[in-house]
Order: structure tokens, then sequence, then C-alpha cells
């Protein structure tokens, strides 16, 4: 139970950071938000949230992943 918790800790804390860190692109960083609120509101939303967190998911991987790197070793 408690590697289940510090787990979900951990992934508020990158979520949070991959919201509001200022090393990344200010779209990118709205997109993470966008997405992250389409999780919080209940209603159908039809796999838009994944859509968009997987988007910018591989163009962190791909353009920024020093940043990222950076990112999820700070979270740890």
């Amino acid at each position: 139970m408690k590697r289940l918790i510090s787990w979900a800790k951990r992934t508020i804390r990158i979520a949070k950071a991959l919201a509001f860190d200022p090393r990344f692109p200010r779209p990118l960083r709205w997109a993470v938000r966008v997405a992250l609120a389409i999780k919080v509101v209940p209603f159908p939303d039809f796999g838009v949230d994944e859509v968009i967190l997987i988007a910018v998911g591989v163009i962190l991987w791909l353009f920024y992943r020093p940043q990222l790197l950076a990112v999820l070793e700070e979270t740890k």
C-alpha cells in the first residue's frame, strides 16, 4: 500500500511540474493543464485527454528530453 501511495504522490508531482515548469513551452504546459482538467471533470471525453497527454509526452521526449529527464530526477 505504501508503494502505491508513493507512486501516486510522485505522479502528481510530475504532472504539476509538467503543467507549471517554465523550462517547457507555454503551449505544452497549457495542453497538460487542459488534459488534466478534462480528466477531473466527470463527463464523457471520448479519450481526448489521453490523446493530448500522449502527444505532449511524445513532443517532450523527442524535443525536450534533457528538461523532461531533469524534472523526473527532481521529483524522486
